[in-house]
Order: C-alpha cells, then structure tokens, then sequence
C-alpha cells in the first residue's frame, strides 16, 4: 500500500470477516478505501493513520454486504400464465417450459 498517498477513508481496529474460501475471523484489522475502490484489508495495525477520514473501528465488524441480487424478470413477463396451480406444477409443467421456449439474454435485457 502506498501512504504517500493516503487513503481516502482507513477504518483501524476493527473485527474482520472475509467471505472468501479461507474466511477467518481477524479479531483486529483494518481496511482502507481510495477513490472508491478497496485498497487493502489486513489484519493488525495500519502502517500508518493517515487518511481523509479516519474510523476506529473498535467494536465492530467489517464485513462484505449481505446482498442479494438474483431477480425473477422473467417470471414476472409470465404474470398470469396458468395462475391457481400448486406452485411445483406451476414452475415445472408452465413457467419452466415457457422460460425455455421464450427467455434469451436479450428478452431479459429489454
């Protein structure tokens, strides 16, 4: 990390929990952000406390966003085809068939 030129925003001390395949619990770490964007995360002390804003993060935990982004676009373009049905029979003998006869990447897309 290069501190010549400081992060924008440096949170020191806090917990870490990485989603990653080797995910550990860093009791004390720290993470900084420049230009938007994650510069590092390690764990112990900062080499330095220079930033534009500084948090301490004791107490606390940094942690990826818990974020689902999966959508149903395509089953909502099919609102109303074969309604009433047990939700098993709905997706496989209706909506399943349909999506594979009709949905493309650019049906999505529009």
């Amino acid at each position: 990390m290069d501190f010549d030129l400081p992060p924008d925003l440096l949170i020191h001390g806090a917990a870490i929990l990485p989603f990653s395949k080797a995910s550990q619990l860093t009791s004390r770490g720290w993470v900084s952000i420049k230009d938007g964007r994650l510069q590092k995360v390690a764990p112990g002390d900062p080499p330095s406390l220079s930033a534009r804003t500084l948090i301490d993060g004791r107490g606390c935990l940094i942690m990826p966003g818990l974020v689902n982004s999966h959508i149903h676009a395509p089953m909502s373009l099919f609102r109303g085809l074969a309604d009433d049905l047990p939700l098993k029979t709905w997706f496989e003998d209706h909506i399943f068939p349909a999506e594979a006869k009709w949905v493309t990447a650019e049906f999505v897309y529009r």
